[in-house]
């Protein structure tokens, strides 16, 4: 007589935590990745964790879509090592700062059970911006015989302005 133990998907997914925050520089290269925790799943390899999908849910539509790929590939051991990949077109933080993304991991259980990890991307600044000055010309006109002091402290106040974030 012999018996076989069939496991059933009784377990879901799950991330060590649900949620998680990264910085890129703008100055990242295209090809440039980030290490993610792979999702843990207690069922056995036949009812693991068998896919991830990422998905861009980024607040705001000025930005477009986020230019980052999940990358995805089976350990030896059995599990995952997931990354998180900019593509060609980088990113910019003058044009968006923050990206919220969604990664989905399900397994190959009938039902299929998944779990998902929420990663804020922040954009971090490199000074990649010239300052521009307000006027191109600036015209001031002093006579010669007026004293120096009724014009402290400028003769001029010239404005410029700056793109990049902070003091850069």
């Amino acid at each position: 007589m012999s018996f076989e133990l069939v496991d059933l998907n009784d377990n879901a997914p799950w991330f060590a935590d649900d949620h998680t925050r990264i910085h890129v520089s703008e100055g990242s290269l295209p090809g440039a990745s980030i290490s993610l925790q792979p999702a843990q799943d207690i069922d056995s390899p036949d009812n693991g964790v068998v896919e991830y999908r990422l998905v861009d849910v980024t607040p705001s539509s000025s930005c477009g879509d986020a230019p980052f790929d999940l990358r995805v590939e089976r350990n030896t051991d059995g599990s995952h090592d997931v990354r998180l990949v900019l593509q060609p077109a980088g990113v910019d933080r003058e044009v968006c700062d923050h990206y919220r993304l969604t990664v989905i991991a399900s397994d190959a259980g009938s039902p299929t059970r998944s779990a998902s990890l929420v990663i804020d991307v922040v954009v971090t600044d490199i000074n990649d911006h010239r300052p521009v000055l307000e006027r191109t010309v600036y015209v001031t006109e002093i006579t010669e015989n007026v004293d120096p002091a009724r014009y402290a402290p400028a003769l001029v106040t010239v404005t410029a302005t700056d793109a990049d974030h902070g003091e850069r």
